[in-house]
């Protein structure tokens, strides 16, 4: 097992898995699997299922402290362990002050996995076609609701689906009006 090695930022890394990409450029967006602790091994965040998107800007995260200091240097498909003394962190890159939960001379760990960096482009690409995924299965649910449940509805263009239970005698509403709605 490789030992920890020292960065000249003031964090400690292991590289447990190295990936076989290159390191973010500007512009991307780096996806990364998150897990931090503290120096007792309590979970203080992950990122649980989904990676999170962080956009690239190595020359802003140079300023942004120690913490995007690590992250400019994983390479895409990198597993890694990385340390750094809690004050520091707070005071770098997070900016706050450490919460009285935890011990500002111990030391955060950080485990992360970088899983692909995209362009901007191809993150949009990604988020439109998962939007259109959820849209389809939105609309497949609504649908076998109202079949199991014997419910005809009326459709709107944009697909609201809505049942008129008690039909209204005076005008429709125009654009520009308030209207009091009573809804389930």
């Amino acid at each position: 097992t490789e030992k920890f090695k020292e960065s000249p930022d003031g964090y400690k890394y292991q590289i447990v898995r190295e990936g076989t990409g290159e390191t973010p450029k500007n512009g991307e967006v780096a996806y990364y699997h998150i897990v931090y602790k503290n120096e007792k091994d309590s979970l203080i965040f992950e990122t649980k299922g989904e990676a999170v998107p962080i956009p690239c800007d190595t020359a802003q995260w140079v300023s942004m402290g120690v913490l995007y200091k690590a992250l400019a240097m994983v390479k895409e498909g990198d597993s890694i362990i990385v340390k750094i003394p809690t004050k520091k962190l707070f005071d770098e890159s997070f900016k706050a002050q450490v919460p009285p939960s935890l011990n500002p001379e111990g030391e955060i760990t950080f485990y992360i996995g970088a899983q692909k960096y995209v362009t901007q482009e191809e993150m949009m690409a990604e988020m439109m076609k998962k939007s259109q995924e959820q849209i389809t299965k939105d609309k497949e649910t609504i649908d076998n609701y109202l079949q199991k449940n014997g419910i005809t509805a009326q459709s709107t263009e944009s697909g609201l689906r809505y049942v008129i239970t008690t039909e209204g005698t005076g005008a429709n509403a125009v654009a520009g009006q308030q209207v009091t709605v009573h809804y389930t």
